[in-house]
């Protein structure tokens, strides 16, 4: 049976800072649709009922390879499904600004949907990637593994992933589900990306549809 899903994996930080609010809104629009969290060194999670969690423990030798780990967990994760779940990974600092159809979600994995940054075409983000049927999750889980954790730095999801797109025909993704930092209510998803996270100006823009769906559940 095809099941549809999205993930997300953090620390324990990042989950109280970022993924509640993402999850919590995820639901109100679409309480339909399958959410998944994968935890890294979760320390007194609060779980949400909606949510289905997995959880690892790994202690890091270097700070680089904690954070190259923390890039890279949702695709390890997402490399332990089955093709038989079609997944979309987003990034933990993105809100869900409204609702979207079952069927325009199905449509996601008919192609390999990437983020791709608008000014360095080239450059593949991994703030949004559809996982479908193909096997795409686990030679993607397999490169990232081809070194030992100790040696990771900084990107490597990044680096690793603008080798696949000579094997996989690599699709941008719609303004219509993800905008980065602005949104003029047209994306389903918007995400903040680098010192966004830390600016009011787009952290206002944020806060707007966080509170929104808040003020809706209530």
């Amino acid at each position: 049976m095809q099941v549809y899903s999205i993930l997300v994996a953090v620390d324990q930080k990042y989950y109280d800072n970022w993924a509640i609010s993402l999850f919590e809104s995820i639901h109100f629009y679409v309480p339909w649709l399958k959410i998944r969290c994968h935890v890294v060194n979760p320390i007194n999670l609060k779980k949400l009922p909606f949510v289905d969690y997995t959880t690892e423990i790994i202690k890091f030798e270097n700070e680089d390879s904690r954070l190259a780990y923390l890039q890279a967990a949702r695709f390890l994760a997402v490399s332990k499904l089955p093709t038989t779940e079609c997944i979309l990974t987003l990034d933990a600092d993105t809100i869900c600004c409204k609702k979207f159809t079952k069927d325009d979600f199905i449509k996601l994995f008919n192609k390999q949907y990437i983020s791709q940054k608008d000014k360095k075409p080239d450059r593949w983000l991994c703030g949004f990637i559809s996982f479908g049927n193909n096997n795409f999750r686990y030679e993607y889980a397999r490169l990232l593994n081809a070194d030992p954790i100790p040696t990771w730095k900084f990107g490597r999801d990044q680096k690793v992933l603008s080798k696949m797109r000579d094997n996989y025909s690599f699709v941008p993704t719609e303004s219509k589900w993800l905008s980065f930092g602005k949104n003029g209510r047209n994306s389903i998803f918007l995400t903040l990306k680098g010192d966004q996270k830390d600016t009011n100006k787009y952290l206002k823009i944020y806060r707007d549809f966080k509170k929104l769906s808040m003020n809706k559940k209530l």
